[in-house]
């Protein structure tokens, strides 16, 4: 409520007040509460690494690296980094220029440039974290103009058990 305080010299003051319903904006701001919960709670539930990564811009408007937005706890158990080393930091900073953020900046800006999604399957690189060749299953998809979700999947074991069967 908004109020004033009205004098006149031969009245005791009056306080005017105007009050509005907050009901449906209450209502609603626990319904996006309720709504980010959940999608906190899928996102926290999987299984596979999953981050979220935001564009960022030079004065010409290039991507210069993706910021982590979020991850989901898969993410850091696999980077074998804790939130605070990864959340808020670009691609570049977490894991330098080698292939590993320049294969991101790459797929993430083709995302990016043209909304259309990014999928690779059983491609081989060098791990970022473990520096040895694995084999990844990795997907990529725009869900806001300037964000991208990752989402990948080390395939390596899978990918020798059947060459020993093979």
């Amino acid at each position: 409520s908004a109020g004033r305080r009205v004098t006149d010299p031969d009245s005791p003051p009056v306080r005017i007040v105007r009050m509005r319903d907050i009901d449906d904006e209450y209502r609603a701001g626990l319904e996006l509460r309720s709504t980010r919960d959940s999608l906190t709670a899928v996102l926290n539930s999987q299984l596979d690494p999953h981050v979220a990564l935001h564009a960022r811009r030079d004065a010409e408007g290039r991507i210069t690296d993706f910021v982590y937005a979020a991850a989901n706890p898969a993410a850091f158990a696999y980077l074998q980094r804790g939130r605070e080393e990864i959340i808020g930091r670009g691609v570049r900073e977490v894991f330098g220029e080698g292939d590993a953020s320049a294969n991101m900046m790459t797929w993430c800006s083709a995302v990016i440039d043209t909304g259309e999604p990014f999928s690779l399957d059983d491609a081989v690189f060098v791990s970022a974290v473990s520096g040895t060749p694995r084999r990844f299953d990795l997907r990529v998809t725009a869900f806001a103009p300037e964000s991208v979700s990752v989402t990948w999947r080390d395939v390596t074991e899978r990918y020798e058990a059947q060459s020993r069967l093979e």
